[in-house]
Order: structure tokens, then sequence, then C-alpha cells
């Protein structure tokens, strides 16, 4: 990998490809990256090179490539039929590699895109196999709570952090860190946190995030919250840092291991250190699916009427159907915030929950005697307090070990109208097969609606296997197959 950036840089020499990244990365530079890269791959098939002759002949590899931006555009605007046939051969040649068509697609679009922005024109008529499918993302599943908490065992303090972002608070790997490492999230940034005499405190739970602008992925400030199980991790992280230098609000949130002027880390190694913590946990997922975790477990939230969908869009980031969420988010920040805290039950991996109002003695004694090590005589002096201060005892217990335990988690099978599926009954044979004909028959549709009405208590099995949930309309639920 690091020889392909490598050369890619000497690539971006070429004024014409220096501007076209440039322009590119106004909006993206994660995409102006991936489509030149994607490029330089089209660029050294059409002139018969391969990748490794850069590192055996450094010169003869610059000399062929020196100027082969310039006879790209001459060939597809003086010679079109060439071009195509390089351009088909091109695509033929990847599928043969295994190359997935999504993947194929979107690496003729960055050819296409450089040609287009040199006011030249270069689509070319051409099927591509399984365009709309992707294999990684298909063959994946959203994690249960229970994977979910396996993860977070596996990981140290900073990745844990990362984690919770993704999987509680729903931001994306470039909100903690952007693509160089200049941007993300920064201490200011965690509304309801408060660094003094060197204590980390949280003034209000669930904490308030703020995804700044320049971090948004639709250049629109918005909000999210952390819940109580992720701010665990993030006060453990913090009091660490503290240990080591001053927090400053300017400071940012996650930082590398060696940094001298606290520079942000990059999405690349956020990436990779949660990848990391998925692998050790016996996973083969992308870190991504921590926010699919998310919005779907919001989505579920939702179907359970805890969380309205405008507000479920709001803090997921997306652009929703109310632009107002946006413009006046000041006026519903304590709304917002009391749905989605209604809603942790489904995000959490660990039951911290205890009634103010009623105990449930034995389940909190077992909690303490779990988390604490404590013995009988300890957890009956603690069963004579007040139910608050039994309640903080039970969390500080948990926050003492957060990392290498849990309580009990939520079921990891799947659920059918709140009850674990025990046996493939006729009537889930028949619900399965309903939704692998509604999956096959929405697949199809290149224009028009990709919703379908289903029965109230198919909503989670629907999410699972790739839908939204949208709204419900009598005894129904809409859902909406995800593209």
């Amino acid at each position: 990998m690091g020889r392909q950036i490598s050369r890619w840089k000497v690539l971006r020499e070429n004024q014409l490809i220096k501007r076209y990244f440039e322009n590119t990365r106004a909006g993206s530079p994660l995409t102006a990256n991936y489509y030149v890269a994607n490029l330089g791959l089209f660029l050294e098939y059409i002139n018969g090179i391969e990748g490794g002759l850069f590192t055996t002949d450094r010169d003869k590899w610059m000399k062929i490539m020196k100027d082969s931006p310039e006879r790209l555009i001459e060939m597809a605007s003086s010679n079109p039929n060439q071009y195509a046939d390089k351009y088909i051969d091109f695509v033929r040649k990847k599928e043969q590699e295994g190359k997935s068509g999504l993947g194929i697609a979107v690496m003729m679009q960055s050819v296409v895109s450089f040609l287009e922005f040199n006011r030249v024109a270069g689509k070319v008529k051409l099927k591509i196999g399984n365009k709309n499918v992707r294999p990684v993302k298909d063959n994946e599943h959203v994690p249960t709570n229970e994977e979910l908490a396996t993860i977070l065992r596996q990981a140290r303090t900073k990745t844990g952090l990362m984690i919770s972002l993704m999987a509680f608070s729903g931001v994306r790997p470039e909100v903690i860190g952007n693509f160089d490492g200049t941007d993300g999230l920064r201490i200011s940034d965690l509304l309801d946190l408060n660094i003094e005499s060197g204590k980390v405190e949280i003034t209000k739970m669930p904490l308030r995030i703020r995804v700044r602008t320049s971090l948004s992925k639709n250049n629109k400030e918005y909000y999210t919250f952390l819940s109580k199980e992720g701010c665990v991790y993030l006060k453990e992280y913090l009091n660490e840092r503290l240990r080591q230098e001053q927090l400053k609000p300017n400071s940012p949130l996650i930082v590398p291991a060696q940094s001298n002027d606290r520079s942000f880390l990059a999405t690349h190694f956020v990436s990779r250190f949660i990848k990391d913590a998925i692998m050790k946990s016996g996973f083969s997922w992308r870190p991504y699916v921590l926010r699919r975790y998310f919005v779907t477990q919001l989505a579920l939230a939702e179907s359970k009427g805890l969380i309205t969908h405008s507000w479920r869009q709001f803090i997921t980031g997306h652009n929703g159907d109310m632009e107002s969420v946006y413009e006046n988010m000041s006026a519903h920040t304590e709304e917002i915030r009391e749905a989605y805290e209604k809603s942790t039950k489904f995000l959490g991996t660990v039951s911290y929950e205890v009634s103010k109002e009623e105990i449930d003695r034995e389940v909190v004694k077992g909690m303490l005697k779990y988390f604490g090590n404590q013995n009988e005589d300890e957890i009956s002096k603690i069963m004579t307090s007040e139910p608050d201060k039994i309640a903080d005892k039970v969390w500080e217990s948990f926050e003492k070990v957060y990392q290498d335990r849990v309580s009990k988690v939520y079921e990891a099978q799947l659920r059918i109208d709140g009850e674990p599926e025990k046996v493939l009954t006729e009537e889930t044979k028949k619900m399965w097969e309903l939704i692998e004909s509604d999956m096959k028959r929405l697949k199809k549709r290149t224009n028009g609606s990709r919703q379908v009405a289903v029965p109230s208590n198919y909503v989670q099995a629907y999410l699972e296997a790739g839908f939204e949930f949208v709204a419900t309309v009598g005894d129904k639920a809409i859902m909406r197959l995800l593209d």
C-alpha cells in the first residue's frame, strides 16, 4: 500500500493531475486520493505497464507516466473509438481478476471525472455486471449487542473511545480525525464536558457532541450524543491524557501516540485501530459496520416509538426530510437528548439502569458481586443506602473494570415481536421468503420508490436484512431498502 501511495504522489506532480486533485480535494480529500489512484491504474494499463515497475525501475516508470494524462486526453478527444476500446478492455480485465462490479464502476468514474474536468467526454456505454452489489457490505451482518461488547473488551482505552463514538454516537471515522490529520473532534466539541484542575467532569448525560460543518459529510453542523457507557471510555482516555499533558478547549479529542504538535489521528489510523480490535474479536467486519450498528439500533428504537424519524436522521448526520431540524436545533436539544437516552437500551452493551422507584435487589446484588468482587457483608452494607447511592455504587464498580467485563447483554439471537426465535416455524419461513422476495424485487428498481409495507412484527428482521424503518401506517410498517 505504501508503494502505491508513493507513486500516486509522484503522479500528482503532473500539472493536469495536480489541478484535478486540488479541485476534487476541495470537496473530499479522501475522494481525491482515491480517484487519483484509480486514474493512475488506468493510465498504467493503457501504457502497458504494471505497478511493480515503479519499485524495480522508477526512472522508466516516470518516463512513461510523465505525460500520460495529456496522452489520455488526446486519445479521448481525437480518437474516441480507441479510448472506448481501452476502457472496455480494462473493465473486462478487472472482472476477470474478480473485482466487484461496484468497485469497477467507481474506478471508471474516476477516469470519466478526470476527462470531464478537462472538458472531454469520457463516458462509454458499457454493461458492468453486478454494479449495484456490494459484496463486502452484503456479506457482513450488523453486530449484536453481545458482539459489540466482545469488540470493546479487545480494545484499549483510546480505541474503546473511538468504537464508542461510532457505535453509540454514530459518527463517521473522518469525524474523529480527517484524511490528513489536520482536523477532527476537539475537546470543545463535547458540549457537556468540563475539565478543571486536572479533573474531567460531565455536566449532563447523555453528553452532547457537536459535529462541525468542516467534519460533516453533508456540510451541515449537527449534534449527536454519547451514552453513559460511552462516557466511561471517554473519561478514562482523557484522564490518561491529563497525566501527560494539559488539555485545552482547542485540543484534539483523539491524538496519535507520538505527536509533538498534538495533531489529530488521521482517518486511516482511526479505521486501522478499530479494525484491529474487530479482528482480535474473531470478526472480519469493516470498521464502518459500527455506524451501521448505530443506525440499525436507532431504527429499532424508532419502531418502538422511543425516538422520532426526524430526530433519528438528525443525530445520524443525514439530510433527512426536515430541513428545519438543522435550522432550529437549539429549540429541540433537550427533546432529542431525552429521545436518545430512551434509545440507549438498544444501543448499549451493559445494563446499568437502576430504577429509583423500585430496585430489583437481587439483580443489583448480583451486579455488585460481578463487577466489584464485593463480599456478602460489603454488599449488604451497600444495599442499606439510598437508591441513588446504590446506583452510583453499581456504576462505580463497572467503571473500574469496564475494559475486562460487561454486565448482562441483550439477547444475541434475532427477535420477532420481542421474543427470541427458538425454532424455524412456518411463520418464520414465510417471513424470510417474503423478505427475500421483496429484496429481489426492489433491487431491480432503478427508478421510483424502494419501499414496502410489512407486518409490524417483521420490523427487526427487515432491519437485519438491510432495510430502513420509515413509518407506521395502521398495523403495517413501511420499510425502505437501503442502497
